[in-house]
C-alpha cells in the first residue's frame, strides 16, 4: 500500500468519526460531500472504509482486542477527540469502538509503510519484509536465503561462522570447512554444521529444523539432537518433536509453496501470515483442535486463507485490503 493510499484510508476513517459524533451536522456533511467529490479515489475508500467499520462493530470482543491495541487507537485520535468518544479507559462498545477500531486499522496500514521496528532493526544486519524474500551471500560462500518478515545478523570472520536468526526463517547452503563449524542460533536453539543444507524455523514458542541434504547437530541446554536428510525436529519447548518428510518438502517456501500434513489450524496460518501484507486475525477456540493437510501457494495467501478456511470449517472474510478474519461457521 502506497504513502498516498494510507493517507486517504486514514482521512476515511477520520471522516467516519466525525459524522457518527455529529450525524446532524449540516456544514460537517457539506464539507464531507465536498472531500468526497473531490477525487474517484475518495470514493472507493470511502466505501471501504464505511463497510469495514459497519462489519467491524459485530465482531467479538476477542477480534476486537487483538487487531487494535491501545497503543494506535491512541496514536490516531487526538487528545479532544479520545476524550469524546471514550477511548481514554475502559472498553469500547457500539459506534465507540467501531469508529476507534477504523482509525487504529488505518494506523496498523501506516505503521507498515511508515514505522520500522527499532529494536530489531538495530540488531539486525538484514530484514524482510511480508511477502518478501532475499538471498543473501556470506563471505564464506555460504547462502542464506531468508524467508518473508525475517531478520539476521551475520558474525562470519577468520575464525568463527555464527548467524542469528533474529525472527522467522532461513534456507542455510553452508559452504565445508572443518576448521569453521558454522552456528545458527535462534532463542536458546543452536544448530552446528559442516556443510549442508537446512532451514531454520523461529516460532513463537518454539524453534525447527529440517534438512535438506548432508547432517547437523541441533541443541537446547543439555537436550541434542543429530538430524539427517528429510528429518526434522521442533525444540524449544517442553519436549521435542522429531519427525521425517520428503527433502523436495523441506524449504519448498523459496518456491511459494507450503506443504501442510496433518497440522494444526492455527500454526498453518503462523505459517500463512508473514505473507499476507496486512493483520489475519481469527476468532474462535474450535480451530485449536482442528488438524489440515494441503498445498498452498503462498504468492496469492488470501486465496490459500480461503482454501485453508474451507478446510477448517470456517468462513473468510476480507473486510479490508489489510485486514483478514477468520471466523468459525
Amino acid at each position: 500500500m502506497s504513502h498516498n493510499q494510507v493517507q486517504m484510508e486514514r482521512q476515511a476513517a477520520d471522516w467516519f468519526l466525525r459524522l457518527e459524533e455529529e450525524p446532524d451536522n449540516a456544514h460537517l456533511r457539506e464539507a464531507f460531500e465536498a472531500w468526497l467529490d473531490g477525487d474517484d479515489a475518495h470514493v472507493q475508500v470511502w466505501s471501504r472504509i464505511s463497510g469495514a467499520g459497519h462489519e467491524l462493530a459485530a465482531v467479538p470482543s476477542d477480534v476486537w482486542e487483538q487487531v487494535a491495541p491501545q497503543a494506535p487507537v491512541q496514536a490516531v485520535l487526538s487528545a479532544p477527540r479520545r476524550k469524546r468518544a471514550g477511548v481514554s479507559g475502559g472498553k469500547m462498545t457500539g459506534v465507540r469502538r467501531m469508529v476507534s477500531l477504523v482509525s487504529a486499522l488505518a494506523a496498523c496500514a501506516a505503521a507498515v509503510v511508515i514505522i520500522p521496528e527499532l529494536s530489531l532493526n538495530l540488531q539486525a544486519d538484514h530484514r524482510t519484509q511480508a511477502a518478501q524474500t532475499q538471498t543473501v551471500s556470506l563471505s564464506d560462500g555460504s547462502i542464506v536465503h531468508m524467508g518473508p518478515d525475517s531478520a539476521v545478523s551475520m558474525d562470519v570472520t577468520d575464525g568463527h561462522r555464527q548467524v542469528r536468526l533474529l525472527r522467522g526463517r532461513a534456507w542455510f547452503e553452508v559452504e565445508p570447512d572443518a576448521s569453521r563449524p558454522f552456528e545458527v542460533r535462534a532463542g536458546e536453539v543452536t544448530t552446528t554444521v559442516l556443510g549442508t543444507a537446512f532451514e531454520v524455523y523461529r516460532q513463537r514458542n518454539s524453534v525447527s529444523v529440517a534438512v535438506g541434504h548432508g547432517r547437523v547437530k541441533v541443541e537446547e541446554g543439555d537436550v541434542s539432537y543429530l538430524l539427517g536428510a528429510g528429518q526434522w525436529v521442533e525444540a524449544g519447548n517442553s519436549a521435542g518433536i522429531e519427525g521425517r518428510k520428503p527433502t523436495d518438502q523441506i524449504g519448498s517456501w523459496r518456491e511459494g509453496f507450503l506443504y501442510i500434513e496433518d497440522r494444526p489450524f492455527s500454526e498453518v496460518i503462523e505459517e500463512i501470515r508473514p505473507w499476507y501484507k496486512g493483520r489475519i486475525i481469527v476468532s474462535g477456540k474450535g480451530f485449536e483442535a482442528r488438524r489440515v493437510t494441503g498445498f498452498y501457494d503462498m504468492r496469492d495467501p488470501v486465496a490459500a486463507l480461503q482454501s485453508l478456511s474451507q478446510q477448517g470449517t470456517g468462513q473468510m472474510r476480507q473486510v479490508t485490503p489489510w485486514l483478514i478474519i477468520i471466523s468459525e461457521k
